[in-house]
């Protein structure tokens, strides 16, 4: 489908970016085929999935957006989705996101995979002494 809205003050995307860009099924198969197996650490990456008609297993997701301990180190409350640029500013004392050609998404997997790391030892911690849902059938039957 035709571009309708690049977006580009989030995206940081504009229409000659796309000149020779590599069409948007073979970028998503060469994406998911990148994901399998993997623990993929992004910040609201729910959005992301949700363009690629993908959902990647709860278990191996880590969402930057979606961490209480971040939060809390962050001064903000447990369960507020805070966003990456409040996130590390209140904890790296850094602004990011502040061109005015739109969002790096360099800059964020940076600043997204710098969170994680604040928190990474703490949080697999806890994600490991969490009780493992057992499968059941049907029935609910193990």
């Amino acid at each position: 489908m035709p571009v309708t809205d690049y977006r580009t003050r989030w995206s940081g995307i504009r229409r000659s970016d796309l000149v020779n860009a590599t069409p948007y099924a073979e970028a998503r198969k060469e994406i998911l085929r990148l994901l399998m197996g993997k623990v993929v650490i992004g910040h609201a990456i729910h959005n992301d999935f949700k363009v690629l008609g993908y959902s990647h297993p709860g278990s191996q997701t880590r969402d930057t957006s979606r961490i209480p301990l971040l939060n809390q180190k962050a001064g903000f409350p447990a369960n507020e989705c805070a966003s990456l640029k409040r996130l590390t500013k209140a904890i790296f004392n850094r602004e990011i996101q502040t061109g005015r050609k739109g969002h790096s998404s360099v800059e964020d997997a940076r600043a997204t995979m710098e969170l994680y790391k604040v928190v990474e030892q703490e949080w697999e911690r806890q994600l490991a002494s969490k009780p493992q849902a057992h499968k059941t059938d049907k029935h609910g039957i193990n």
